[in-house]
């Protein structure tokens, strides 16, 4: 399997996500604070980086910085959704990160 046939599956999974992210946080207590609208960015950030297919390096820092933001909203008890979707979304995006990781190979 070559390296652009590996990013189709990640890209699907970046953009089931992505949905995911936006059912959670529209059944979140506030869908408009600051957290929420950074962490909407670095999805979209993701997808398009997906589409472009920057290297997987990049691709999967991208990742990091979204994993990062959740456990971050986790810990302060950010308003965005409730905490059981945070924690839910970040396993999915470990289990992205894992999937790009072996792109590398």
């Amino acid at each position: 399997m070559n390296l652009d046939d590996q990013y189709n599956p990640a890209h699907r999974e970046a953009v089931n996500l992505q949905g995911k992210f936006h059912d959670f946080v529209k059944q979140g207590p506030s869908a408009y604070d600051p957290e929420a609208t950074l962490l909407q960015h670095e999805i979209h950030e993701l997808v398009g980086e997906l589409e472009s297919k920057r290297s997987p390096q990049d691709v999967e820092n991208r990742i990091k910085i979204i994993q990062r933001e959740i456990r971050q909203a986790q810990m302060r008890g950010d308003p965005i959704m409730h905490y059981d979707h945070l924690g839910e979304l970040h396993r999915h995006y470990e289990s992205l990160r894992q999937q790009v990781r072996k792109m590398n190979y």
